[in-house]
């Protein structure tokens, strides 16, 4: 792992303790995911956010000591790009959602920000305008 997705890590760990003492907690990352990426295409933008972005958080998630479902905003609404249901090694749930941005200009997928509710999770009507991503 990279010395960026390792302070990514680290990020996520300290967001989850903050939101088990706190019952939320949030935190602006700004990471690049990915760098000179070219997206012109509709099934290339379905190739990162669909496929590849969800991957790299999912490793994020599991590096962090979080098993997850990821969900990924299928409709233009409020609410995080990326919803995750997970549960600590000890078996605590914690909501996790996660906003990524493509820079056109860049070619950067950066993570830009991620918010943790302790001993939540996503309900069904909440993951409405979301579809699960593997």
């Amino acid at each position: 792992m990279n010395v960026v997705f390792e302070e990514i890590v680290s990020e996520l760990k300290s967001l989850v303790r903050e939101a088990f003492r706190k019952r939320e907690a949030e935190r602006e990352i700004e990471e690049a995911l990915f760098e000179d990426v070219e997206i012109k295409t509709e099934e290339e933008w379905k190739e990162y956010f669909h496929t590849e972005i969800p991957a790299v958080l999912r490793k994020l998630l599991r590096s962090a000591g979080l098993s997850c479902r990821l969900y990924h905003k299928k409709d233009d609404v409020p609410g995080p790009e990326y919803a995750a249901n997970c549960v600590t090694r000890d078996g605590r749930r914690v909501a996790v959602g996660f906003d990524v941005d493509y820079d056109y200009d860049t070619g950067e997928i950066v993570l830009t920000y991620a918010h943790a509710w302790g001993d939540d999770e996503w309900t069904p009507s909440q993951l409405v305008h979301y579809h699960e991503v593997w």
